[in-house]
């Protein structure tokens, strides 16, 4: 509702609790104490459980697909990188998740989520987002999305 600030306040608040979750839970979590998981992205955690896995696919590319998706505009300000660390992560994750994307799905969502490393990388992802093929685009996603998202993180 216009004008109601105590909605635009929660609704904020909310974003970056959301936010805030996804970078130190699943997309950036700190690792450190966990020498032996040889991942740097969590797609499950179960209580003190985290597994590089999901529930519906050994699919690598489902492992971060159901974790980067939705994309809206918030993710380019939250789940962006903010250092060559960051970036990095975001490379390796997709790289890795885009060989069986085609089986599984999601390479629209990873394409996007590629794009967040930095614009470099997002004009990347803009050449294999126009070459996808339609039926590699996600039912809850369109291309004309997918690549307004994209073109947003090129700069």
């Amino acid at each position: 509702m216009r004008g109601d600030q105590a909605m635009v306040d929660t609704a904020t608040w909310l974003l970056s609790a959301e936010s805030h979750a996804a970078l130190t839970r699943w997309v950036r979590p700190d690792l450190s104490e966990f020498p032996d998981y040889a991942h740097q992205f969590i797609s499950l955690e179960w209580g003190g459980k985290r597994e590089h896995a999901t529930w519906f696919s050994d699919a690598e590319a489902a492992k971060p697909g159901h974790r980067t998706h939705p994309h809206g505009t918030h993710s380019g300000v939250s789940l962006a990188s903010r250092s060559d660390e960051d970036a990095q992560i975001i490379r390796d994750t997709v790289a890795g998740a885009l060989a069986d994307a085609g089986e599984a799905g999601f390479g629209d969502y990873l394409l996007m989520y590629l794009a967040l490393a930095g614009p470099e990388d997002a004009a990347d992802a803009w050449e294999q987002a126009v070459a996808l093929d339609d039926a590699a685009i996600d039912n809850g996603n369109t291309r004309a999305a997918m690549l307004a998202f994209i073109a947003a993180q090129m700069g």
